[in-house]
């Protein structure tokens, strides 16, 4: 008897686990997102040290790297002479708070929001030449 209550605890537990952490694939393909964001993260740091060093954004990233999920690479186009967009396709909706998925321009390091739907987004960027100066003289 007491066999049998303490199997159906552990099958019940087993079954709160994966509706609380979702399976193993769901997993994946979370930390397929995160690395995303990270890789995302990352090209806008290239571009605000280009811009401090340049004065400008660029028109097009050298060493865009690939997603590591599907092997091709993320987009990045220059949308301004302080803006651009950096774009990747996600697996699984992410929204923190009450942010939405995609405000008009997020301020590069103010209150940037990296909340995606499923699908391919784009995130849109401007940088803040107060809290980024550029080193160029003239």
């Amino acid at each position: 008897m007491w066999a049998i209550v303490a199997t159906l605890v552990v099958i019940i537990f087993i079954i709160l686990g994966f509706a609380v952490l979702g399976s193993p694939r769901t997993q994946r393909l979370m930390r397929y997102d995160d690395q995303k964001i990270s890789d995302l993260q990352n090209m806008q740091w290239q571009v605000i040290s280009y811009w401090q060093t340049n004065g400008t954004i660029p028109q097009s990233l050298p060493n865009i790297p690939p997603d590591l999920q599907n092997q091709t690479p993320y987009e990045y186009r220059g949308t301004g002479n302080m803006t651009f967009e950096i774009c990747a396709v996600f697996n699984m909706s992410r929204r923190g708070g009450t942010a939405p998925y995609e405000p008009a321009v997020s301020k590069v390091g103010m209150n940037e929001n990296w909340n995606h739907p499923s699908g391919r987004h784009c995130f849109s960027r401007i940088i803040d030449p107060v809290a980024y100066p550029t080193q160029v003289r003239g």
